[in-house]
């Protein structure tokens, strides 16, 4: 006689598995974005790391200031970091292995010099994390959630000692700041 599972039994073992994976899919998905984030709080430590010894070797920053655009879309050839495009005294890079130009959630890194008339901090540098999708910024859907960004901001206050280091600028995008008073 062949022996074989009944439909109860089959239909028990996929109730089973679907509870399982219920359980583990959320937690699954919550590695995923911690990864993400942690993984943005590594690339703005690095570009922070690299701006302020560009600024500590030649006294000049990688935008133009002031200015209240967000102008330098961080990617190979567009900033100091990497190469020395302005022939700047002093200049000992690259400060950049590599550029990082894209988000975890696949959007676009700028840098922002931002005025005191924008934000609290007077005149200030920023890492701007845009919610326009690399490469070419055509679609904005690729920020991250306002939870997120919250979370980016409890760690960054943390591992700073400061407040406001992160806020919510127009359409979601998050800007997390580099320096202080750069004029």
């Amino acid at each position: 006689m062949k022996k074989s599972f009944t439909l109860v039994e089959i239909v028990i073992v996929m109730a089973v598995l679907a509870i399982l994976m219920s359980v583990v899919a959320p937690s699954g998905f919550r590695s995923i974005e911690k990864a993400r984030i942690l993984r943005a709080l590594g690339d703005y430590n690095t570009y922070r790391a690299a701006i302020v010894s560009l600024y500590s070797d030649t006294g000049h920053w990688p935008v133009d200031v002031p200015s209240t655009e967000c102008p330098v879309k961080l990617e190979s050839g567009e900033t100091a970091l990497d190469h020395d495009k302005y022939r700047w005294h002093g200049w000992d890079g690259p400060y950049l292995e590599k550029m990082q130009p894209s988000t975890p959630w696949a959007g676009i890194y700028y840098l922002c010099y931002l005025d005191s008339s924008v934000v609290t901090i007077k005149n200030s540098l920023w890492l701007a994390i845009e919610n326009r999708c690399y490469p070419d910024g055509a679609s904005d859907t690729c920020g991250m959630s306002d939870r997120t960004g919250l979370r980016i901001d409890e760690l960054l206050d943390y591992n700073n000692g400061l407040k406001e280091r992160v806020f919510v600028g127009k359409d979601g995008d998050y800007c997390a700041q580099i320096a202080g008073d750069v004029e």
